[in-house]
C-alpha cells in the first residue's frame, strides 16, 4: 500500500477546510434565516392571540367588580391559547383588570412599552424583563376602543424561553443536516485528493529519474517542491534553447541578407521555401512585393519566378529523388539573361537537390527540394564582350596603318629616285604619317592598359597648377601656331597647389587639349581653366570647334568610337584620332576618383569639365605641405 504523500494531505486538508468554512457560513445564514422565520411566526401568533383576547373585552368589562372571576376568565382564555400563554386585560389608565398568570395586583402598567405603544398606535410589541413573572417575556398589546377614548388594552405574552427553545431546535436540525453534508464532502475530498496525488506522484518520480544527481527520496520532500524544481530547470533549459534558436535565426537572416548571390529554395511541391533579398533584387521582385521575402514563402514557383528556365531548375521530379534526374530540373550551371527596367542582367544559375526537414503538418518526413543559386555576372559578361570587341577593334585599327605602310614600302621598291622624286616623296610621307599614327595608337593602348591594370597604384602628389598648365601649353605650341588658334589659360579663383597624381592629370589634359586642337578650325579659341568648387578642383577645356551630335555624346567615351565627320561637321583636312583618347580620359578620371562631364553643341563647340576631389584635407593645408617639401628640397641641394 502506498503511503499518502505530503501533497495528498495538503490538498485533502485544504479541501476539507474550505468545505467546512463554506458549510459553516451557509449554516449560519440558514439558521439565522430559519430563526428569524420562527420568531416572526411566534410574534404573528402572539399578535393573533392578543387580538383574540381583545374580543373578550366585554366579558372582562362586565366582571370589573369581581377581580377573581375576571382572572379565571383570563386563565380560561390563556388555556385555550395553549402552552405558557399569559393574557392580561388593563383599563385605559393602565390598571390591571385581569391577569391569567399573576396574583391579583393593583400595579399600574401604563408605563410598560407595549401598553404605552398600544394606547398611542393601536398595537405594540416588546421584549423585556417581567418583574411580575421574574423572567424575560415577549409581549403583544392591542388597544380597545378609539385613539384618545381607549376603554382598555388586551395583552398576550409568552416567555422568551419558548422562543429560545424553538431557535435551538431549528439550529440542531439544520446543524445535523450540515454535519452530514460535511461528512459526505470529506469523503469526496478524500477521493479527489487521491485522484490528483497519484498522477502527480508519477510525474515527480519521472522528474526524480531525470534529476539523478539529487539523493532525496520522495518521502523526504514535498512532491510539489520536486516538481517545481524540475519545472524551473526545464524552464531555464528552454530559455537557453530559445535564446540559442533566436540567435541562430537572426544569424541566418543576416547571412542571407549579406549574401550577394541570390538563394532560392523550393520544396517538393513546387513552392517557395526560402528566398533572400539578393534573389529578389536580381529577379526584380522588390517592386512587386513590399512585405519582404516572407510574402513569397509558400507560394508556387510560377507565381514568383519570371523565367521558365529558372522555374524548371527549381522543380523536382515526381518521386522527389536526388538520384533520378528530370529534364525540368537539371543540376549544373546555366547562364540566363533577364530583361528588366534599366537594361539586361546576365545571371549564372546553379541548381542542386537539397534535403528539407518535414513539418509536423506534413507527417514529419524529410523531403527533397531544389536549391538555386543566382550570381550576377553582368559585369563579367560585359567585360568579356568589351575585351573581345577591343581585340577586334585594335586589330582593325592596327591593320589599317600597317597596310598603308606596307603598300608604300612596296611602291618604293619600284620607284626610281632620280627620275621619280615626287613619287618617292609621297611614299615617304605616307610611311611617316601612318608610322606616327601607329605610334600614337600604340601609346594610347599602353596608357589604357596601364590604367586598367589592377596592380596599378597612382599616389597623389602636390603640384603647382599654373606651372603644370604652362608646360601643357608648351607641348602644343607648334600645333597652336600652325593653325593660328587663340589659346588661353584662366586660373582666376582656382588653387595654386593641388594634391593629384601628375601622370593621370597630364594624361587627361593632354587628350582633352589634343582633341580640342584637332577639331577647332583655324582662328578658333581653346581655353583651359580651373577653379575650386566645394572642396574639389574643376578643370575645364573648352573650344569653338565642330561640336558633337547629341546622339553620339553618350558613346564618345567608348573605345575606338569616332563620330562620323559628316555628322559632326569636321572637315576632311582635320587629322584623324585613334578613338582611344576619351576612353583614356574616362579611366584616368575614375582612377583619381573624379567625374567628367561633357557639354557640346553641334557647330558651336565643346566643353569638358573634370572634377577631382581633394580628400579630407583642405587645399590650404596642401599648400603648407608643399612649402615644407620645397624648403626641404632647397636645403638638400645646398
Amino acid at each position: 500500500m502506498i503511503r499518502p504523500s505530503r501533497f495528498f494531505w495538503r490538498i485533502f486538508l485544504a479541501q476539507v477546510s474550505v468545505l467546512a468554512l463554506v458549510l459553516l457560513v451557509c449554516l449560519g445564514l440558514v439558521v439565522s434565516d430559519r430563526e428569524r422565520t420562527a420568531l416572526s411566526a411566534l410574534d404573528a401568533r402572539l399578535d393573533a392571540l392578543a387580538r383574540t383576547a381583545a374580543e373578550f373585552w366585554p366579558t372582562i368589562a362586565s366582571l370589573a367588580g369581581n377581580r377573581a372571576e375576571a382572572d379565571r376568565a383570563a386563565r380560561r382564555l390563556a388555556l385555550a391559547g395553549g402552552g405558557t400563554l399569559r393574557v392580561t386585560f388593563l383599563a385605559g389608565d393602565g390598571t390591571v383588570l385581569a391577569d391569567s398568570a399573576a396574583q391579583p395586583s393593583t400595579d399600574n402598567h401604563a408605563d410598560r412599552p407595549e401598553v404605552h405603544g398600544a394606547l398611542e398606535r393601536g398595537s405594540a410589541r416588546s421584549r423585556r424583563w417581567s418583574h411580575t413573572m421574574s423572567g424575560h417575556w415577549r409581549y403583544s398589546a392591542v388597544r380597545i376602543g378609539a385613539e384618545g377614548e381607549a376603554a382598555g388594552v388586551a395583552r398576550a405574552s409568552l416567555p422568551q424561553e419558548e422562543y429560545d427553545a424553538a431557535a435551538a431546535a431549528e439550529f440542531r436540525s439544520t446543524g445535523l443536516i450540515f454535519a452530514l453534508a460535511w461528512g459526505i464532502g470529506a469523503l469526496v475530498a478524500l477521493g479527489l485528493s487521491r485522484l490528483l496525488s497519484v498522477p502527480l506522484r508519477r510525474l515527480v518520480r519521472l522528474a526524480r529519474r531525470q534529476d539523478a544527481a539529487s539523493a532525496r527520496s520522495l518521502g523526504e520532500v514535498d512532491e510539489v517542491d520536486v516538481l517545481a524544481e524540475s519545472l524551473t530547470g526545464l524552464r531555464e533549459e528552454l530559455t537557453v534553447t530559445e535564446a540559442l534558436l533566436e540567435h541562430q535565426r537572426v544569424t541566418f537572416e543576416l547571412l542571407m541578407a549579406q549574401l550577394r548571390d541570390g538563394v532560392i529554395v523550393a520544396d517538393a511541391r513546387g513552392r517557395i521555401a526560402l528566398i533572400n533579398p539578393a534573389a529578389m533584387q536580381l529577379l526584380d521582385l522588390t517592386t512587386t512585393a513590399a512585405g519582404g521575402a516572407g510574402v513569397f514563402q509558400g507560394k508556387p514557383i510560377e507565381a514568383c519566378i519570371p523565367l521558365l528556365e529558372l522555374q524548371g531548375m527549381l522543380r523536382t521530379n515526381e518521386a522527389g529523388s536526388e538520384d533520378d534526374g528530370v529534364e525540368g530540373s537539371p543540376d549544373g550551371d546555366r547562364r540566363v539573361e533577364l530583361r528588366r527596367r534599366g537594361g539586361s542582367v546576365v545571371l549564372l544559375a546553379r541548381s542542386s537537390p537539397i534535403r528539407l526537414r518535414g513539418t509536423p503538418a506534413e507527417g514529419g518526413e524529410d523531403q527533397v527540394g531544389r536549391l538555386l543559386i543566382l550570381t550576377d555576372v553582368t559585369e563579367l559578361a560585359r567585360t568579356v564582350q568589351v575585351r573581345s570587341d577591343f581585340v577586334a577593334n585594335a586589330s582593325h585599327e592596327l591593320r589599317t596603318p600597317l597596310a598603308a605602310i606596307r603598300m608604300a614600302s612596296e611602291m618604293l621598291r619600284s620607284v626610281d629616285a632620280a627620275s621619280e622624286p615626287e613619287e618617292l616623296r609621297r611614299c615617304l610621307e605616307v610611311i611617316d604619317r601612318h608610322t606616327a599614327w601607329l605610334e600614337e595608337l600604340v601609346r594610347d593602348l599602353l596608357d589604357l592598359s596601364k590604367l586598367e591594370s589592377p596592380m596599378a597604384r597612382f599616389q597623389p602628389r602636390i603640384i603647382e597648377v599654373e606651372r603644370f598648365v604652362s608646360e601643357l601649353a608648351e607641348r602644343f605650341t607648334a600645333t597652336i601656331q600652325r593653325k593660328g588658334l587663340h589659346f588661353r589659360v584662366d586660373g582666376s579663383g582656382g588653387p595654386r597647389r593641388i594634391a593629384v597624381n601628375p601622370s593621370l592629370l597630364r594624361m587627361v589634359l593632354d587628350n582633352l587639349v589634343d582633341n580640342a586642337l584637332k577639331f577647332t578650325p583655324p582662328q578658333g579659341r581653346v581655353t583651359v581653366a580651373w577653379r575650386s568648387v566645394d572642396r574639389q578642383v574643376v578643370f575645364e577645356v573648352a573650344d569653338t570647334g565642330c561640336g558633337i551630335p547629341i546622339e553620339d555624346q553618350a558613346r564618345v567615351f567608348e573605345r575606338f568610337y569616332q563620330v562620323e565627320r559628316a555628322r559632326s561637321g569636321a572637315r576632311e583636312d582635320m587629322p584623324r584620332g585613334t578613338g582611344l583618347g576619351l576612353s583614356i580620359v574616362r579611366h584616368a578620371v575614375a582612377a583619381m576618383r573624379g567625374q567628367i562631364e561633357l557639354h557640346s553643341v553641334l557647330g558651336r563647340g565643346t566643353r569638358m569639365q573634370v572634377s577631382l576631389p581633394q580628400g579630407l584635407k583642405p587645399i590650404e593645408e596642401a599648400e603648407g605641405l608643399q612649402d615644407s617639401v620645397d624648403a626641404a628640397g632647397a636645403a638638400g641641394s645646398q
